[in-house]
C-alpha cells in the first residue's frame, strides 16, 4: 500500500512518478497489489518473485548441500519460485546476475 500512496502524493505535488516493482502475484490474473491509485499510470515490472521454475539436477554444486529456507537438496532437481534464486528479481531493477561455468 505504501508504494501506491507515495506515488499518489508525488503525483499530486506535480512530481511525475514511475514505479519499479517486483511482482508478487501467483498467476497472470493476480496483479500482486493490495491497493491501487489512479495516479499510478506508469508501472514497470522488474520480475515476478512468485513465478514457478524447475531447475534440472546438477552433478557439481558449490556453496552447500541444501537450499536455504526450503530444505531442498541443492544438487536438484529444484522446483522453486524465483524468490529463492539470489538476484533473480530486484525492486531496483538489478536482476542481471548470471552464473558462469569455467
Amino acid at each position: 500500500m505504501d508504494i501506491m500512496m507515495l506515488c499518489q502524493q508525488c503525483e499530486r505535488l506535480g512530481i511525475k512518478t514511475s514505479l519499479l516493482n517486483d511482482e508478487m502475484g501467483f498467476d497472470q490474473e493476480d496483479p500482486g497489489f493490495l491497493h491501487y491509485v489512479p495516479e499510478a499510470d506508469a508501472i514497470v515490472s522488474v520480475g515476478n518473485m512468485e513465478a514457478k521454475i524447475s531447475l534440472p539436477a546438477m552433478e557439481k554444486i558449490i556453496g552447500g548441500t541444501k537450499i536455504m529456507n526450503v530444505g531442498l537438496d541443492a544438487s536438484g532437481p529444484l522446483p522453486l519460485t524465483m524468490r529463492y534464486l539470489y538476484g533473480a528479481t530486484n525492486m531496483m531493477g538489478a536482476s542481471r546476475l548470471a552464473g558462469v561455468s569455467y
